[in-house]
């Protein structure tokens, strides 16, 4: 389990925090995956002027979903963002809103984790993150949150805060 992170890094009209570890396991079945989301931190360069030292990035923050299988037989899963491998969003007032495309994806699509192996998928960019809370009509400012949803296996929640 992850200990508790807090970081602070700008992207377009949000500040990202990386609240605690992943959620409690249902203890009714057995967990086949473990499941992470997080904040990859830019290298950042030192900028000096009139005195003053300034760390700026030097890429675009990116987002990370790793997905270890723990158990003892293959997963095979969609690309992330799509069937049984989703987001969802928590609005400010708390309601859970998942988002996920259903799509028909050939054999050729698929992700095989052999137990004991992990997979990673990236979003390069926090500001895709924007672009998809647009989508879905959170306009509204305030703290939000995200997990995934993969394969029935819950991660931990990435919080952030949308400005006006």
């Amino acid at each position: 389990m992850m200990r508790s992170l807090a970081v602070l890094c700008c992207g377009c009209v949000l500040l990202c925090a990386v609240s605690a570890g992943a959620a409690p396991a249902d203890t009714a079945r057995e967990k086949k995956a473990e499941v992470r989301i997080g904040v990859i931190l830019p290298k950042a360069v030192i900028l000096t002027r009139r005195g003053m030292e300034t760390a700026r990035p030097l890429a675009p923050t990116r987002l990370r979903f790793l997905a270890v299988n723990t158990g003892d037989k293959e997963i095979i899963t969609t690309p992330l963002g799509t069937s049984g491998n989703r987001f969802v969003f928590i609005t400010p007032d708390g309601k859970e809103v998942p988002r996920g495309i259903s799509v028909l994806i050939g054999p050729e699509g698929l992700i095989h984790i052999k137990p004991g192996e992990s997979h990673a998928w990236e979003m390069e960019d926090v500001g895709s993150l924007v672009a998809i809370m647009d989508s879905m009509d959170f306009k509204a400012p305030g703290w939000y949150g995200l997990y995934w949803s993969f394969e029935g296996e819950k991660s931990n929640t990435l919080s952030f805060y949308k400005e006006e």
